[in-house]
């Protein structure tokens, strides 16, 4: 008789309970102490071993244990975006390693992070651990990082069993049965165990609505054996569809005793898992070897991916390599795609695509969405006894069908509804009403409630007084913004495209992109984390081959792409749109006449949600003057010079030409002020509790030499900030211990004076 010994790592879980996990197995057990635990996987690999010829296969010898501390910071993802979690999670990971059964190799276990690595050289084990180890936490949510970072220390035991290699065995390593270990290091089983499921927090269970679909979805996976792909819009349901399929049918085979599985699958999986050129594809032929053994079939998350993984192009990539497989039904696959991903997947690999039946997944009606939104609610008040009631529902999904066309039904009700009582979780509120969600609604969006409440009337005089404040001397403008803001209160803009599309045309520094700022407050700032506006340099698009850097490639997210994602209701502001190539005018057609895009990927940015504002300055260059001129034919130069640079069918598609005027005396004077309150606001100036108070002369010095023929006011803060700053530095620095006053800042004999005087600071 031989002897194997296999190591067990013992977690003292509490004072009269140990947990103990065979290494390299999924075999674990508990008992009061180290020894019981250790006799009864003894006992039970015997008993294997006697009944079925058959024992875990393990490839470690003279093993030794491990414990370090690896610091990582998680990502976080949600709908704003991914982001790096505040602070840094210290989890603990043991390592269990040794030598391997080839000569002159080691293998290395990280078993809580169902990870292994062979080595062949012992000073390469220190690296290679901690890299490991950092690369699998990085792939866990903050939740599972805790968890495992309240883990004690395991000490490590031995389990030994007794074999004859003299019978006729079979072990795991020889025919791929009882041991995964492709299968399970790559893929995950679902449906997942019921202790794996717990913690996942508010999530919908079922696919409501869905029986046909459901049953369809069965018939073509257990009695037709098919590769399904389900083809739909994000959000419409599919993988709602397609998991509670595999549930019905795992129930199903448990009660009927059939062997019947599912393994969930991240293309990226496979080569995150390769080192070597060719192992990638070792790595798949054994993951097939094994669902063979397991009667499996494979559900692939993001299933194009499978024609960009792998090879340097679609046609060495994961799909064409098990294509073959498909054909000959050594491989049964199920995924969803979208119907902009299936098209360009038979781009990529039409014979792979030609390989799986079509089931497509339709949006539901509205009176469906409704009821499942309802038992959706009615879930979740009964596990959190928070209630939501039918016309906060129907109200929430008005504004969902109005305000998000871009997203589908039920999956955009089903997140608001999630983030709501996640909020109300969070207050300790037991009911949600319409005004939660209308609240809930502005801080997503940013919209104001004037927008999404009927019962608010538009104040204009308050709209009209906002629109003076920020812009200054462009009254035809703000009645153009004036205008579009009343179109969107009353519901009349397209839907199918931007709110509305402009071109504001004028010189360089009177106001188009303080005018755009304004519109991008007024529409999205009410609880936007970062500022709504998308500003994008076009002087920085002048060669055709710069269009991959603004929509994207096969390599590399555009800016606009990337913007547009993280930022849906926002203005978008092109700038000095007449530099740019036209090549990528004709690129952003699509956008301004449908109100979405299509990046390399196949997916598509919706714009619906968005103010596309064009700037040019065509036309200004042919002024006598910018300074204070008159502005009598300068609307007929701007739109001569527009209609003589672009082509037909771009102009077309902008819905309105805003002209901007050059600047008077007076209007520059307004903007120099409001320039000077923000200065007078700044940390320096409230450090040390001074104001300030300047002279008519030293206004009209800043405004004669702030102002530029050529850029017109923006020079402005940099004058004030040269000039001003100066002045008040020099003062502050020879009075480092004067607070509490008012300084006097005044222009005599070309210079700027500044004094400090005892009185109240007096409104100009």
């Amino acid at each position: 008789m031989e002897k194997i010994d296999y190591p067990i790592l013992l977690y003292q879980v509490n004072p009269d309970w140990v947990m103990g996990l065979l290494v390299g197995t999924n075999f674990r057990t508990a008992g009061p102490n180290h020894e019981t635990v250790i006799l009864e996987l003894s006992d039970f690999l015997q008993r294997e071993y006697k009944k079925y010829d058959w024992h875990p296969w393990i490839d470690l010898f003279d093993f030794k244990l491990k414990h370090q501390g690896i610091a990582v910071r998680p990502m976080v993802e949600d709908q704003e975006g991914s982001y790096p979690w505040p602070d840094e999670i210290r989890v603990p990971v043991t390592a269990l390693y040794g030598t391997s059964e080839d000569e002159g190799q080691y293998l290395c276990y990280l078993p809580l992070l169902d990870e292994e690595f062979y080595y062949y050289n012992p000073n390469q084990f220190s690296p290679l651990f901690k890299h490991m180890a950092v690369n699998a936490l990085m792939r866990l949510s903050p939740e599972q990082l805790f968890r495992l970072s309240q883990l004690p220390e395991p000490e490590l035991g031995v389990v030994s069993l007794r074999v004859n290699y003299n019978r006729n065995r079979r072990s795991e390593k020889q025919e791929g049965q009882r041991k995964f270990n492709r299968l399970e290091r790559l893929t995950d089983r679902y449906p997942p165990a019921k202790s794996d499921r717990k913690g996942k927090g508010l999530q919908a269970e079922q696919a409501w609505e869905r029986d046909h679909e459901i049953k369809l979805l069965i018939d073509r996976l257990m009695v037709q054996r098919a590769n399904v792909l389900l083809v739909g819009l994000p959000g419409v349901g599919k993988s709602a569809v397609l998991s509670q399929s595999i549930r019905r049918i795992d129930n199903m085979t448990r009660r009927l005793k059939v062997s019947y599985s599912f393994w969930r699958l991240q293309p990226q999986r496979i080569t995150a898992s390769s080192k070597y050129l060719g192992e990638w594809q070792q790595s798949v032929q054994e993951l097939i070897a094994e669902l063979q053994s397991a009667n499996g079939i494979l559900w692939v998350e993001n299933l194009i991916q499978l024609a960009r993984t792998g090879g340097s192009g679609a046609e060495d990539s994961i799909a064409a390599f098990i294509y073959p497989y498909l054909i000959r039904g050594d491989l049964q696959l199920v995924g969803e795609v979208t119907p902009a991903e299936l098209d360009k997947l038979r781009q990529l690999v039409p014979d792979f695509a030609n390989v799986f039946q079509i089931q497509e997944i339709s949006p539901l009606t509205e009176l469906e969405t409704i009821r499942v939104l309802e038992k959706y609610a009615a879930q979740l008040k009964k596990k959190h006894e928070i209630e939501i009631s039918s016309d906060s529902i129907i109200y929430l999904y008005r504004l969902l069908d109005r305000y998000r066309p871009e997203q589908q039904f039920p999956g955009k009700g089903i997140l608001f509804l999630t983030q709501a009582f996640h909020w109300a979780l969070e207050s300790k509120s037991k009911k949600i009403n319409r005004q939660h969600i209308i609240q809930r609604f502005s801080q997503n969006t940013g919209l104001p409630e004037i927008f999404l409440r009927d019962d608010l009337l538009l104040d204009q005089e308050a709209l009209r007084l906002y629109f003076q404040s920020k812009i200054i001397g462009q009254e035809s403008a703000i009645n153009s913004l004036i205008e579009i803001v009343k179109i969107y209160k009353a519901g009349l803009n397209n839907p199918n495209k931007p709110i509305t599309t402009l071109l504001f045309a004028g010189p360089t520094g009177v106001g188009k992109t303080a005018s755009a700022r304004a519109l991008a407050d007024y529409f999205f700032g009410q609880g936007q984390k970062q500022p709504p506006l998308i500003r994008i340099d076009m002087s920085e698009f002048q060669f055709s081959f710069q269009l991959a850097r603004l929509i994207g490639d096969d390599q590399q997210v555009g800016q606009l792409v990337r913007e547009m994602r993280n930022k849906p209701f926002a203005v978008l502001l092109l700038d000095e749109v007449e530099k740019a190539n036209p090549i990528i005018l004709d690129a952003l057609l699509g956008l301004l006449d449908e109100g979405r895009m299509t990046d390399s990927s196949g997916r598509q940015i919706h714009f619906q949600n968005s103010i596309v504002i064009l700037t040019t300055n065509l036309g200004a260059g042919n002024q006598q003057s910018i300074g204070f001129s008159s502005t009598e034919g300068a609307d007929t130069r701007y739109f001569s010079a527009i209609r003589s640079h672009f082509r037909p069918e771009f102009i077309n598609r902008i819905d309105q030409l805003v002209f901007f005027q050059a600047l008077n005396e007076s209007s520059i004077a307004q903007i120099a002020q409001i320039e000077l309150d923000a200065f007078a606001k700044r940390p320096g100036f409230i450090k040390r509790n001074l104001k300030i108070s300047l002279t008519p002369a030293l206004k009209k010095h800043l405004v004669s030499i702030g102002f530029d023929i050529k850029y017109g006011a923006r020079p402005l803060q940099r004058t004030i900030d040269q000039q001003l700053g100066k002045a008040v530095s020099e003062w502050m620095s020879a009075y480092p211990n004067q607070n509490n006053c008012t300084l006097m800042l005044d222009f005599q004999e070309d210079k700027i004076t500044c004094l400090a005087v005892n009185l109240p600071a007096t409104k100009e």
